[in-house]
């Protein structure tokens, strides 16, 4: 089994227009690759950021999805 992993990403609005979240995705890219970011992340031990594309961190999200019935089976997790 795989360990946890942390996923930080930025939601907009559904009608927002693909030039406006293509821009947003590129600026959020550069910005995590400057030193001062990957060191925040170093020293909490985030590890290294990705900077995936909207439709990467949307194939992430639905195998987590995916995932998880199994993991709360085997957790013994029972809603309260």
């Amino acid at each position: 089994m795989r360990g946890a992993t942390l996923l930080f990403g930025l939601w907009v609005p559904a009608k927002t227009p693909p030039e406006i979240i293509a821009k947003l995705q590129q600026s959020v890219a550069r910005a995590i690759q400057t030193p001062k970011f990957q060191q925040m992340f170093d020293a909490d031990g985030s590890g290294a950021p990705i900077g995936n594309t909207p439709a990467e961190m949307a194939a992430t999200i639905s195998a987590a999805g995916k995932r998880l019935p199994a993991i709360i089976k085997a957790s013994g997790i029972k809603p309260e």
